[in-house]
């Protein structure tokens, strides 16, 4: 099934999950890594006492981390293929397919003990600085409006939370190898936002630090270095040119692409034909202060 138009592997249901490569941090996976966090604050799976939302849900390959301990579960993503899929795998999950601001617009009378965002929060955060599309990437020119909604994004997320709740998100590390590559594939089309891809990361964080100061909560970051394994070189490049670059005829007909990437993967080839493309990731925590605290 082969991609092609722009982000085509979202819209065939099964097409992401099959190209999607296992990232590895240390001996985890990235679900093992919200699994371990789930474990770590609400004990053995299977109680079902919590209130979940998966908001960017996909899927539901990391919900799996999540749904051992939901009462309720809701998952919110903007393509009806992922919901599709998503509810396949939940068949008494509730879901909002919209994207990031009307979902969040059409939970805003729920509250939930944990909110999940995994990999996928950096998408609506820059929603509000630049527009992606087939032809390019037009940026938005009144930075200072992009940033007071994008603020806003986070802080409606965090006011979903019942006291002493928490947001778990999951972010690529911007400054891995693999992402670096990413980078010289997007910044060919823009620049992004405050010269880095790292500005949806930093941007959250200092919102969710901004917070803790006001006394709603306290933020805990993690990183953890890894790899995104692939099984030959094939993969690899489907990886890159087709989840990563989502398949945007303007970063594939750019012939720096092919020599980028396929130098990449030639350097991280091993004997047996499998490529380890060095990766990491940020687990990023915020939980809500109790009641009495706020």
């Amino acid at each position: 099934m082969p991609e092609t138009s722009f982000r085509s592997v979202y819209s065939q249901q099964g097409r992401y999950d099959e190209l999607l490569l296992p990232h590895i941090f240390g001996a985890a996976t990235d679900v093992d890594l919200v699994a371990a966090r789930m474990k770590e604050h609400y004990g053995e799976p299977g109680q079902r006492t919590l209130a979940v939302c998966d908001l960017g849900c996909g899927t539901g390959r990391v919900t799996a981390a999540l749904e051992p301990y939901a009462a309720s579960l809701v998952g919110v993503d903007s393509s009806e293929a992922m919901i599709r899929a998503f509810t396949e795998e939940f068949p008494n999950a509730r879901t909002v397919c919209a994207d990031l601001p009307a979902g969040i617009a059409e939970l805003e009378s729920d509250t939930f003990d944990v909110i999940g965002a995994f990999w996928s929060l950096s998408y609506p955060i820059m929603a509000y600085f630049e527009r992606l599309d087939a032809e390019g990437i037009t940026e938005n020119l009144n930075e200072a409006r992009a940033m007071i909604a994008a603020r806003e994004l986070v802080n409606q997320i965090l006011r979903l939370l019942k006291p002493g709740g928490r947001l778990i998100v999951q972010f690529f590390d911007s400054d891995s190898p693999e992402q670096q590559v990413v980078s010289r594939l997007w910044e060919r089309l823009a620049p992004p936002p405050g010269g880095s891809r790292s500005f949806s990361r930093l941007l959250l964080l200092d919102t969710l630090t901004r917070a803790a100061r006001r006394g709603l909560g306290r933020v805990r970051i993690d990183h953890f270095e890894g790899a995104a394994l692939a099984k030959d070189a094939n993969a690899a490049r489907s990886w890159f040119l087709h989840v990563h670059a989502k398949t945007h005829e303007a970063i594939l007909n750019d012939p720096r692409t092919r020599a980028d990437v396929e130098t990449f993967i030639t350097a991280h080839e091993r004997n047996d034909g499998t490529v380890h493309l060095p990766a990491g990731v940020y687990l990023i925590e915020f939980t809500a202060a109790e009641a009495d605290h706020v």
